[in-house]
């Protein structure tokens, strides 16, 4: 490191290779160290890294619409952000990096929502997941129509009224068979408790499948790859208020991209 005595205007700043700066009234050059490699990250931040890609990933599959909701986030915290913060709370799912650039998702029991209605208790029933929502005598059918299902769930349980909106989730685990990675396909449905409305309940096969009866409560009707939940929603005023929810999964794929040979094996992938 040289100085030089200043004979000219002050000088700040670098010139290729060299970098020059003021120190006790003399000009200092100094060379840049090109040869210094960053840092390496530990095996924490490579975990949560890792862990992250499948959070994106999953948000992302998620209808833009219906994408996980939160009551009473804090000033500048966005559903995305809370999503991720409760996501790194569930079982941990590691992508290599292939996986991770080419959008590979593997669903684990993520938060829904988060809110100061009462949880829908999800219990699985020997065939497939089933609430806690009675439905009395009704028997659900090709022929039962919203409004029928909706007097149901109001009459026989205290804590719906009327306006209420149930939302069903039911996301399917697949996979790209021409990239070979894992994928997440979700699906949303939705109904307004309102006697009413007289169209026919299963429109399609998703609500066929998140808006069944068996053993008198409201239940899906089957068991899939992936994961299902219900939310209970109502708006009271300029707030919306949601029922705490978690995604009830049941997927082989959690425990194969968790365990301690995942985390190494896509460690190794990224050149750690």
């Amino acid at each position: 490191m040289g100085k030089l005595k200043p004979n000219l205007k002050p000088l700040n700043g670098r010139v290729g290779e060299v970098t020059f700066y003021w120190r006790q009234g003399s000009l200092v050059a100094r060379t840049r160290h090109n040869g210094s490699k960053p840092a390496m990250p530990t095996e924490r931040q490579m975990e949560s890294q890792m862990r992250w890609k499948n959070l994106i990933n999953l948000w992302n599959a998620f209808p833009p619409h219906h994408r996980p909701q939160y009551e009473n986030s804090r000033y500048g915290m966005t559903n995305y952000n809370i999503f991720i913060s409760y996501g790194m709370q569930a079982e941990p799912v590691y992508l290599t990096r292939y996986e991770a650039v080419n959008r590979a998702c593997v669903l684990n029991t993520v938060m829904l929502s988060v809110g100061t209605l009462p949880e829908i208790a999800v219990t699985h029933d020997g065939t497939a997941p089933a609430t806690d929502i009675v439905l009395g005598g009704l028997t659900v059918d090709g022929n039962t129509t919203v409004g029928q299902l909706s007097e149901a769930i109001v009459q026989h349980n205290g804590n719906y009224s009327h306006g209420d909106v149930i939302v069903f989730y039911v996301g399917y685990q697949t996979t790209d068979a021409l990239l070979n990675v894992p994928k997440v396909e979700v699906y949303c449905r939705s109904i307004v408790l309102t006697i009413q409305d007289g169209r026919r309940l299963w429109s399609d096969g998703v609500f066929q499948q998140g808006f069944t009866e068996r053993g008198g409560v409201l239940s899906a009707a089957s068991q899939v790859d992936g994961g299902m939940a219900w939310v209970h929603v109502r708006q009271s005023g300029s707030h919306c208020l949601r029922s705490t929810q978690r995604l009830v999964c049941h997927n082989a794929l959690v425990q194969h991209y968790a365990g301690r040979e995942a985390f190494e094996a896509a460690c190794r992938s990224y050149g750690n």
